[in-house]
């Protein structure tokens, strides 16, 4: 069975979510922070004889699923594949069977996660400069991160970046040469257990320096300070050694889906 859920739910949520701290971070920091009574999020539980097997959550037009018993009834969960979700995504499994049963398994990406369960030390960069961003760089990390497609639907609005900065939701880092950003990232979704990294970008012309890697490294050290894990997602057909050499283990598999509206 599956039904909605409420804030007295919230404790049983959290007791079936944090036996995976890290791959259920994005369905935890959304139900902290935004709670239960938002028109843009809904929150489902998947019930068995009173006992939750999964759960997934509404977050406007993304769908995000947590792991979930094997025997889980993909036609079921289809029911609540709305006409606005346009994102599926979650552990990988359970996003196969969803994939599998609408007939979208050519939409369907797979993503390696991977945690850095201890500290590692910041590589050297050489020439330019890391440093923290603030509200007074709003507007320059805007228009960088608009400079790449990849980004421009994710960061759409700069109201968003100023929001982070000013309320501490996130941390913004930039890299600096000659006054101009040539590399950026930034903290993502994050509990009391762990942190993900995105927004990871650097200016074209520059890449195959180790600048990427120096960002990751300098959003590392600062979510340690914080004693949480540092977690991010690559594309599972690329082996990314930069990872591994800066101490990041694969940790999970995640699935992604994106819909059409052709489909329904």
């Amino acid at each position: 069975m599956i039904r909605i859920c409420s804030d007295k739910d919230k404790e049983v949520l959290l007791q079936f979510l944090k036996s995976d701290p890290l791959l259920h971070t994005y369905i935890i920091a959304d139900m902290e922070r935004y709670g239960f009574d938002k028109p843009y999020q809904s929150i489902y539980m998947i019930e068995n004889e009173s006992f939750c097997e999964g759960v997934f959550l509404k977050y406007y037009n993304n769908l995000i699923f947590s792991k979930t018993a094997e025997n889980i009834d993909p036609e079921e969960i289809s029911r609540y594949i709305f006409p606005e979700i346009t994102n599926i995504m979650g552990e990988l499994e359970v996003v196969k069977k969803v994939a599998g049963y609408m007939g979208v398994t050519d939409r369907m990406t797979v993503h390696n996660l991977y945690a850095q369960k201890k500290a590692a030390k910041l590589p050297d960069c050489g020439l330019s400069h890391i440093r923290t961003a603030g509200l007074q760089d709003v507007d320059v990390i805007y228009d960088f991160l608009m400079s790449f497609p990849e980004f421009r639907e994710t960061y759409a609005r700069k109201e968003m970046i100023e929001n982070r900065i000013e309320k501490g939701e996130g941390i913004h880092i930039l890299m600096e040469k000659e006054g101009k950003i040539i590399a950026h990232g930034n903290s993502a979704a994050s509990t009391d257990e762990a942190c993900f990294l995105g927004g990871i970008c650097v200016a074209p012309g520059r890449q195959k320096n180790g600048y990427a890697a120096a960002i990751v490294q300098a959003l590392c050290t600062e979510i340690h300070k914080q004693h949480r894990i540092p977690c991010m997602f690559a594309p599972e057909e690329k082996e990314y050694t930069v990872f591994h050499r800066l101490g990041f283990e694969k940790y999970g598999k995640w699935g992604t889906i994106q819909m059409k509206g052709d489909n329904r």
